[in-house]
């Protein structure tokens, strides 16, 4: 992976932590689901390629990162037929949110260090 795509990882990680830290609101505006969507297409989808990274439930980053904006944007839709973007499931969101966050900024730090040039 060259350096610019790590610094773009970088500032989508970025962006992810503010939009979890605006929860409810990121979700009810669409905005979560566009960046976890965008974020899969720039983490690897093949099998995981560090050991621990991934739990066993997903395939890898990828994957996690698709099925997070399917739950916000089914979330969003709840929100929009209840009226309010205060509805149950947000702390279970925010929860796997933080736990997917935590995640990809291993895999970015991995990455980070990997693509650094080693003095002789």
């Amino acid at each position: 992976m060259v350096e610019g795509e790590v610094r773009l990882l970088r500032e989508l990680l970025v962006e992810l932590e503010s939009l979890r830290n605006r929860v409810p609101e990121s979700v009810a505006d669409g905005s979560l689901e566009e960046a976890l969507l965008e974020v899969s297409n720039y983490v690897p989808s093949g099998d995981p390629l560090i050991a621990g990274v991934y739990r066993s439930l997903y395939r890898n980053l990828a994957v996690e990162a698709r099925m997070l904006a399917q739950l916000a944007a089914a979330m969003r839709t709840r929100m929009e037929r209840a009226g309010t973007p205060y509805i149950t499931g947000v702390d279970y969101l925010r929860r796997r949110l933080d736990e997917f966050i935590e995640r990809l900024g291993e895999y970015v730090m991995h990455l980070s260090s990997s693509a650094r040039p080693r003095r002789v």
